[in-house]
């Protein structure tokens, strides 16, 4: 039992729809600051939202990751001030990965511990 906090199983289960997203894992050529950013965004379980104040080509650059990469998040630039602010927001399909994942385990622990 002493090796489950390395295989994922005894961390928390979030209380909301979403569940959590400890480990999502994005893969990406780029590892400029903003995909930094972006990829600090991801992996924030306690985010579902970011409002960031970008630049065009900045933005452009993001919309490209996220779409070259089909990542489930839904992102639209928000036109007032300056500069304009790129909403992301983290969709259902982004936890799913996790929530399958954790009941595999508890499956393979029941299994294992019998």
């Amino acid at each position: 039992m002493d090796r489950l906090p390395r295989c994922g199983i005894s961390r928390p289960k979030s209380g909301t729809s979403l569940g959590s997203a400890t480990r999502f894992a994005w893969t990406h050529d780029c590892h400029c600051g903003l995909c930094q950013e972006l990829s600090r965004f991801l992996a924030d379980r306690a985010s579902r939202t970011l409002e960031w104040p970008i630049a065009k080509e900045s933005r452009r650059h993001i919309h490209s990751a996220i779409d070259d990469s089909e990542l489930p998040v839904t992102h639209v630039t928000r036109r007032t001030g300056r500069p304009y602010t790129l909403v992301l927001k983290k969709t259902e399909a982004l936890f799913k990965q996790e929530a399958d994942e954790r009941r595999f385990l508890e499956k393979t622990l029941v299994v294992l511990t019998r």
